[in-house]
């Protein structure tokens, strides 16, 4: 199985979303929509979807939706395999702090992991090369500060 793969439009839209939590942004709104059963792309959408992100907790995948330049950019990461890949490729936890995020989330924290992936040069020293960062849910807020 595959650690991650793009994706295009059609195989996302044929996605079944159950179990999936997460947001996604239109480039028109100043806040993120969680409604993921409403979640379609297209090609040319006016607006379109800044970034998404979504997770299933049973299955353990992420997918990240990213528009460049008009383009969507879809990846769809495998966070078990992922784990047992650690010769090559880490995950390691980072804080996110997004307020407009928090009003969706029942006032939790996004939750991310970074993914990482070993570089080795021509010496044999390594070193971590930041891959993506990757949405793994929302977590309780844990002190007074967020």
């Amino acid at each position: 199985m595959e650690t991650y793969k793009r994706l295009n439009i059609d195989k996302f839209n044929s996605l079944d979303k159950t179990g999936y939590m997460g947001y996604y942004w239109y480039s028109d709104k100043t806040d993120p929509v969680n409604n993921l059963s409403d979640l379609k792309l297209s090609e040319n959408q006016v607006p379109f979807i800044i970034e998404g992100y979504l997770y299933n907790e049973n299955t353990q995948e992420s997918i990240s939706i990213k528009n460049y330049n008009g383009e969507y950019c879809i990846t769809k990461f495998n966070i078990n395999e992922i784990d047992k890949n650690e010769e090559k490729l880490k995950l390691s936890d980072t804080e996110e702090k997004v307020p407009a995020i928090n009003k969706i989330a029942n006032n939790k924290n996004i939750k991310i992991r970074r993914l990482q992936e070993k570089i080795t040069d021509d010496l044999g020293f390594y070193s971590w090369k930041d891959v993506a960062d990757i949405f793994v849910g929302f977590e309780e807020k844990t002190n007074s500060k967020n």
